[in-house]
């Protein structure tokens, strides 16, 4: 796990880099609520526009992901791949709770 920045091959997002940095430490459990590698966008008490766009609509999740391609940052499918291939890890999700959305993500078998 320790080379898990390296491994997304990516710009990590600040969520997915707070994840890994509490997996290092000796924890009991980690809650996940929020996370969603902006599948569902952007909270609107977070940033209500990107690129001039109203982020408040139903597919504010495709234009947040749209916005991040274009633009070369955080590569969310990566991310998504490389957090999968963590959950592999029987010792990290014991430890790892996920809120309902987020469990959905991750079931998926492709990112798109």
């Amino acid at each position: 796990m320790k080379n898990g920045i390296k491994k997304t091959q990516t710009r990590s997002n600040t969520g997915m880099l707070a994840i890994l940095h509490i997996l290092k430490h000796d924890i009991k459990e980690l809650y996940i609520k929020g996370f969603s590698f902006f599948k569902d966008g952007y909270l609107s008490d977070y940033r209500s526009k990107i690129g001039n766009i109203n982020t408040n609509d139903k597919n504010s999740g495709n234009v947040v992901y749209q916005f991040m391609q274009y633009h070369g940052n955080h590569d969310q499918k990566k991310q998504w791949l490389y957090f999968k291939e963590l959950l592999q890890d029987e010792n990290i999700r014991k430890k790892i709770k996920m809120d309902p959305v987020l469990e959905k993500i991750m079931s998926l078998d492709e990112f798109d």
